[in-house]
């Protein structure tokens, strides 16, 4: 019974909320589902949540049945049924095509297939929910010397220039391909969202040409205060750049409507692909009336309308190296960049005044 698994922190009221999908022990409120329902199931994953960091001791024997049965399609909350762990492409090997996802139950860690695989090894000790496309089951190992306990190179990531709220489990995945990120220099930060300007979820981004996966987390229950987004909540999004210190909001221009949630709005275990965004530029008040043209340009490039207190023009390649920066021009008239020595390919102009930026995207044909 988790009462007695669990006693000593529950005595110590350190025990938050200890749940899985279908029961919880829950002691501040006085429910134990679980222990109603026929206590710890060893062939069930846990959530739980303490109020500092603890370690369980948990006595048994060595499984001899390694085997997780997922009965239909859907979300399953899996365990790790063994002392080593496992690799991730090891375990689901004959059932990779069903897998649709794999995630940390608070972290940022994902296994999506065809997306982004940041998630290589299950880790003995903790949990982890997946989703099915098709009723799977799967062995974990045997653990020999062969076998020994691996872990994920993967840090969990802090954003340097928001306060994000804490991991909360059942979050919303965010897929921002490759178009998406086009004209977004390699180390800028992605952020979600509330309404009401929390920071529930950041990623950096590491690698040009690459899509990547934002994961933003719900409202945490057990605390009084809004730590979260709610479920139908909008998606918002900004973008922040340490180079110059400033930050943008993201309009999502199309989401992937083959994902299961294209609606904008926040899902609990929400899965959605966002296919192009545009940086809003609310950091400028005239950033409206300046004429960036031709764009998409064959080397030639005139800027119209700048406003007086931009100092400096920058252009940047997708890595953030500065290509051509400019700061002695006459803003009363027409600007004609040369760009006909670079590659083709996307750039990004930085129009930098005293104390704000307007960034826009140049495609070079």
């Amino acid at each position: 019974m988790v009462a007695n698994l669990f006693s000593e922190l529950i005595a110590q009221d350190e025990l938050v909320i200890l749940q899985n999908f279908t029961s919880v022990c829950w002691p501040s409120a006085g429910v134990n589902t679980i222990d109603l329902t026929g206590g710890w199931d060893t062939y069930s994953g846990y959530q739980v949540k303490v109020v500092e960091d603890q370690q369980v001791t948990i006595d048994g024997t060595v499984l001899t049945d390694r085997t997780f049965t997922c009965d239909n399609a859907g979300w399953y909350l899996i365990p790790v049924l063994n002392d080593c762990g496992a690799s991730v492409e090891a375990l689901f090997g004959e059932v990779l095509n069903d897998v649709i996802v794999v995630k940390e139950v608070a972290g940022t860690r994902v296994y999506w297939p065809g997306y982004v695989q940041t998630l290589t090894f299950l880790e003995p000790g903790r949990s982890y929910i997946a989703k099915f496309s098709d009723a799977v089951s799967f062995t974990y190992p045997e653990c020999t010397d062969a076998t020994a306990p691996a872990g994920n190179s993967m840090e969990t990531f802090s954003p340097e220039y928001w306060d994000m709220v804490p991991a909360t489990s059942n979050s919303h995945l965010i897929c921002f391909y490759t178009n998406a990120l086009a004209g977004l220099p390699q180390g800028s930060e992605l952020g979600a969202f509330t309404t009401d300007g929390l920071c529930v979820g950041a990623t950096p981004i590491n690698q040009i040409g690459e899509p990547l996966v934002l994961v933003s987390y719900p409202n945490d229950e057990t605390t009084p205060e809004k730590d979260g987004f709610t479920n139908g909540e909008p998606l918002a999004f900004k973008v922040f750049f340490p180079d110059s210190g400033h930050e943008e909001t993201l309009e999502v221009i199309t989401y992937n409507q083959n994902m299961p949630d294209a609606s904008g709005n926040y899902a609990i275990n929400g899965i959605s692909g966002i296919n192009e965004i545009q940086a809003v530029s609310a950091i400028h008040e005239n950033a409206d009336e300046i004429s960036i043209f031709p764009n998409p340009t064959s080397g030639e490039l005139q800027i119209k309308g700048l406003p007086e207190d931009v100092k400096e023009i920058i252009i940047l390649d997708l890595v953030g190296n500065i290509i051509f920066e400019i700061s002695n021009f006459q803003k009363d008239e027409n600007i004609i960049l040369d760009l006909s020595g670079l590659p083709k390919g996307i750039y990004v102009l930085n129009l930098k005044s005293t104390s704000t930026s307007i960034t826009k995207k140049i495609v070079l044909k």
